[in-house]
């Protein structure tokens, strides 16, 4: 897990941030910036460097805690038992006055993820949390739905459920991308989603930054395979009214 300092040039805030995949680009560092408490100016400044589509994307604020733009997701699991717990940290800006060395700011997230793994732990199973050298530990960036199936709020019936492993068998399907389709978007495993419909423009975001989303969506979704170059038309009619080339 990589991190990095981000301050705010107009209103001197910093935030630590994290992103956890090789493939992730300036462009998605440049959006980070824009979470937290930045100030608007700053935002509208860094909105300017970034994808129309991942402006969109930034924009959703349905179920923040399971979505990877707005909150850093992580998994404690014990490999023995396969009882986990998850946990969500906002992306947070701190004024520079509580601020010490850079390494300080790293130890108050882990702390504060730590605390929150061992509440969730002893809430949803009565216990202590086991030693940390006993645990596996995660990302949703990273953590495959094979690996604990679907362990987010909304239940899924058994018939999509049934759906989403058999996605999870064609290819590796990460869970950051089953909580954008699930919990922000709405959308259920084994329902095909209309073309024009406005959140694959989101989808498409997140094929800007990490190619085979849009792959893993359709195959969540049970939609037949377009081919690599798939764009969606309401992704075509957004860039076209957007009047802007921005290629992946």
């Amino acid at each position: 897990m990589k991190f990095w300092i981000a301050t705010c040039s107009t209103c001197g805030n910093v935030k630590l941030a994290q992103w956890t995949t090789p493939t992730s680009c300036r462009r998605q560092v440049e959006a980070d910036k824009g979470l937290g408490n930045f100030c608007n100016k700053a935002l509208t400044d860094v909105f300017e460097d970034i994808s129309p589509a991942l402006r969109v994307r930034l924009s959703l604020n349905r179920c923040p805690e399971f979505d990877t733009q707005h909150s850093h997701i992580d998994f404690y699991i014990d490999p023995e038992t396969n009882r986990y717990v998850i946990t969500s940290l906002p992306f947070v800006a701190y004024p520079p006055a509580v601020i010490e060395p850079e390494h300080s700011l790293h130890q108050a997230f882990y702390r504060a993820k730590n605390e929150q793994a061992a509440s969730r732990w002893l809430a949803k199973y009565g216990e202590a949390i086991p030693p940390p050298a006993n645990l596996d530990y995660g990302v949703a960036e990273t953590m495959l739905v094979s690996t604990l199936g679907y362990p987010g709020p909304t239940p899924l019936t058994p018939a999509e459920n049934e759906v989403l492993q058999a996605s999870a068998a064609l290819g590796d399907v990460t869970l950051d991308i089953v909580f954008l389709i699930i919990e922000v978007l709405g959308w259920r495993p084994g329902r095909p989603v209309p073309e024009d419909d406005p959140g694959w423009i989101a989808i498409w975001a997140e094929e800007e930054m990490v190619l085979g989303s849009m792959t893993m969506a359709r195959d969540i979704l049970g939609m037949p395979d377009f081919g690599d170059y798939w764009k969606p038309s309401a992704v075509s009619e957004f860039y076209a009214k957007e009047r802007v080339q921005w290629d992946i």
